[in-house]
Protein backbone atom coordinates (compact mmCIF):
# COMPACT_ATOMS: atom_id res chain seq x y z
CA UNK A 1 0.00 0.00 0.00
CA UNK A 2 1.49 3.48 -1.08
CA UNK A 3 1.74 6.55 1.51
CA UNK A 4 -1.44 8.77 1.49
CA UNK A 5 -1.06 11.80 1.25
CA UNK A 6 -1.78 15.02 3.70
CA UNK A 7 -1.87 18.37 2.22
CA UNK A 8 -2.06 21.09 4.74
CA UNK A 9 -3.60 24.13 4.22
CA UNK A 10 -2.48 26.90 7.01
CA UNK A 11 -2.62 30.31 7.65
CA UNK A 12 -4.07 33.45 9.28
CA UNK A 13 -7.79 33.81 9.54
CA UNK A 14 -9.45 35.39 6.78
CA UNK A 15 -5.89 34.25 4.31
CA UNK A 16 -8.11 32.38 1.97
CA UNK A 17 -7.61 28.70 3.61
CA UNK A 18 -11.25 27.34 3.71
CA UNK A 19 -12.05 28.14 0.19
CA UNK A 20 -8.85 27.11 -1.23
CA UNK A 21 -8.93 23.68 0.55
CA UNK A 22 -13.11 22.65 -0.69
CA UNK A 23 -11.90 24.23 -4.01
CA UNK A 24 -8.73 21.49 -4.20
CA UNK A 25 -10.96 18.77 -2.54
CA UNK A 26 -12.92 19.20 -5.58
CA UNK A 27 -10.66 19.61 -8.08
CA UNK A 28 -8.43 16.53 -6.71
CA UNK A 29 -11.54 14.65 -5.37
CA UNK A 30 -10.08 14.47 -2.04
CA UNK A 31 -11.86 14.24 1.41
CA UNK A 32 -11.36 17.72 3.31
CA UNK A 33 -11.49 18.23 7.38
CA UNK A 34 -12.03 21.69 8.61
CA UNK A 35 -11.37 22.53 11.79
CA UNK A 36 -13.38 25.43 11.44
CA UNK A 37 -15.78 23.50 9.98
CA UNK A 38 -15.61 21.01 12.78
CA UNK A 39 -15.95 24.06 15.38
CA UNK A 40 -19.44 25.15 13.58
CA UNK A 41 -20.70 21.41 13.91
CA UNK A 42 -20.10 21.35 17.45
CA UNK A 43 -21.70 24.68 18.33
CA UNK A 44 -24.94 23.80 15.89
CA UNK A 45 -27.76 25.02 15.98
CA UNK A 46 -26.97 27.58 19.24
CA UNK A 47 -23.55 28.34 19.48
CA UNK A 48 -21.24 28.01 22.47
CA UNK A 49 -21.88 29.87 25.84
CA UNK A 50 -19.42 32.23 26.38
CA UNK A 51 -17.70 30.14 29.25
CA UNK A 52 -17.13 27.50 26.62
CA UNK A 53 -14.59 28.84 23.94
CA UNK A 54 -11.37 27.02 25.44
CA UNK A 55 -12.97 23.47 26.07
CA UNK A 56 -14.82 24.08 22.70
CA UNK A 57 -11.95 24.47 21.22
CA UNK A 58 -9.78 21.87 22.92
CA UNK A 59 -12.50 19.12 22.00
CA UNK A 60 -12.06 20.78 18.44
CA UNK A 61 -8.86 20.60 17.80
CA UNK A 62 -9.06 16.62 18.81
CA UNK A 63 -12.18 15.47 16.75
CA UNK A 64 -9.52 17.19 13.78
CA UNK A 65 -6.83 15.50 14.54
CA UNK A 66 -8.48 12.06 15.39
CA UNK A 67 -10.19 12.61 11.94
CA UNK A 68 -6.79 13.47 10.13
CA UNK A 69 -5.18 10.23 12.50
CA UNK A 70 -8.70 7.81 10.99
CA UNK A 71 -8.18 8.75 7.76
CA UNK A 72 -4.76 8.16 7.26
CA UNK A 73 -4.20 5.50 8.94
CA UNK A 74 -6.50 4.07 6.72
CA UNK A 75 -4.36 4.90 4.00
CA UNK A 76 -6.58 7.51 2.52
CA UNK A 77 -5.00 11.21 1.63
CA UNK A 78 -6.71 13.99 3.14
CA UNK A 79 -6.55 18.25 2.80
CA UNK A 80 -6.61 19.30 6.74
CA UNK A 81 -7.41 22.62 6.47
CA UNK A 82 -6.89 24.56 9.63
CA UNK A 83 -4.07 27.58 10.87
CA UNK A 84 -1.51 25.53 11.57
CA UNK A 85 0.54 27.92 13.34
CA UNK A 86 4.22 26.64 14.52
CA UNK A 87 3.68 26.72 18.19
CA UNK A 88 0.48 24.83 17.95
CA UNK A 89 1.07 22.07 14.94
CA UNK A 90 4.89 21.64 15.52
CA UNK A 91 4.45 18.38 17.28
CA UNK A 92 1.76 16.82 15.55
CA UNK A 93 3.14 17.23 11.88
CA UNK A 94 5.93 14.55 12.52
CA UNK A 95 3.79 12.03 13.85
CA UNK A 96 1.68 12.66 10.58
CA UNK A 97 4.67 12.15 8.57
CA UNK A 98 5.56 8.44 10.28
CA UNK A 99 2.49 7.32 8.25
CA UNK A 100 1.93 9.80 5.41
CA UNK A 101 3.45 12.06 3.16
CA UNK A 102 2.83 15.71 4.16
CA UNK A 103 2.52 18.65 2.10
CA UNK A 104 2.18 21.94 3.60
CA UNK A 105 0.80 25.31 1.59
CA UNK A 106 0.89 28.38 3.31
CA UNK A 107 -1.76 30.83 2.16
CA UNK A 108 -0.45 34.73 2.42
CA UNK A 109 -2.55 38.02 1.72
CA UNK A 110 -1.53 41.29 1.93
CA UNK A 111 -2.71 42.55 5.85
CA UNK A 112 -5.33 44.66 4.12
CA UNK A 113 -6.97 42.22 2.38
CA UNK A 114 -7.09 40.15 5.27
CA UNK A 115 -9.22 42.25 7.44
CA UNK A 116 -11.66 42.86 4.12
CA UNK A 117 -12.54 39.25 4.00
CA UNK A 118 -13.04 39.13 7.37
CA UNK A 119 -14.87 42.16 7.44
CA UNK A 120 -16.83 40.63 4.62
CA UNK A 121 -17.20 37.29 6.42
CA UNK A 122 -18.77 38.82 9.66
CA UNK A 123 -21.36 40.49 7.76
CA UNK A 124 -22.25 37.48 5.07
CA UNK A 125 -22.06 34.58 7.99
CA UNK A 126 -23.24 36.42 11.25
CA UNK A 127 -23.70 33.04 12.73
CA UNK A 128 -19.94 32.26 12.53
CA UNK A 129 -19.60 34.79 15.63
CA UNK A 130 -20.67 32.23 18.63
CA UNK A 131 -17.86 29.86 17.15
CA UNK A 132 -14.90 32.10 15.70
CA UNK A 133 -13.26 35.60 16.41
CA UNK A 134 -13.53 37.32 13.52
CA UNK A 135 -14.82 40.69 15.17
CA UNK A 136 -11.80 39.99 17.70
CA UNK A 137 -9.48 39.52 15.10
CA UNK A 138 -10.72 42.71 13.32
CA UNK A 139 -10.38 44.70 16.88
CA UNK A 140 -6.43 43.69 17.18
CA UNK A 141 -4.31 46.66 15.80
CA UNK A 142 -2.01 44.15 14.48
CA UNK A 143 -4.29 40.93 14.43
CA UNK A 144 -1.77 38.33 13.20
CA UNK A 145 1.90 40.02 12.77
CA UNK A 146 2.99 37.31 15.29
CA UNK A 147 1.48 34.24 12.76
CA UNK A 148 4.41 31.89 12.21
CA UNK A 149 3.92 29.35 9.77
CA UNK A 150 4.73 25.95 10.21
CA UNK A 151 8.26 24.97 9.11
CA UNK A 152 9.66 21.37 8.46
CA UNK A 153 10.99 19.30 5.63
CA UNK A 154 8.20 18.44 4.28
CA UNK A 155 7.36 19.98 0.60
CA UNK A 156 6.48 23.58 1.09
CA UNK A 157 4.41 26.04 -0.98
CA UNK A 158 3.83 29.21 -0.09
CA UNK A 159 1.12 30.77 -2.37
CA UNK A 160 -0.83 34.47 -2.46
CA UNK A 161 -4.40 33.43 -2.24
CA UNK A 162 -5.17 37.40 -3.89
CA UNK A 163 -5.01 35.63 -7.06
CA UNK A 164 -7.86 34.28 -8.89
CA UNK A 165 -9.13 31.12 -7.47
CA UNK A 166 -9.13 28.87 -10.68
CA UNK A 167 -5.84 30.32 -11.38
CA UNK A 168 -4.80 29.28 -7.60
CA UNK A 169 -6.21 26.26 -7.36
CA UNK A 170 -4.79 24.58 -11.12
CA UNK A 171 -1.31 25.79 -9.67
CA UNK A 172 -1.54 24.05 -6.84
CA UNK A 173 -3.33 20.81 -7.90
CA UNK A 174 -0.67 20.61 -10.03
CA UNK A 175 2.23 21.14 -7.54
CA UNK A 176 0.62 18.74 -4.96
CA UNK A 177 0.23 16.19 -8.03
CA UNK A 178 3.91 16.31 -8.58
CA UNK A 179 4.81 16.02 -5.02
CA UNK A 180 2.68 13.28 -4.63
CA UNK A 181 4.28 11.53 -7.63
Amino acid sequence: MTQPVVIVISGPPGSGKTTLAAALAQQLHLPWVSRDTLKQGMAWPHGFASDEPTTQNITCNRAFLHCIDQLIGHGVSVIADAAFQHAVWSTLIPVWQQSAQVLLVHCHIAESLRLQRLHQRLVAEPHRQSVHADQAYLAQTTPHADFQYYQSSSAMLDISTAAPLTDLVQHTAAWITRQAG
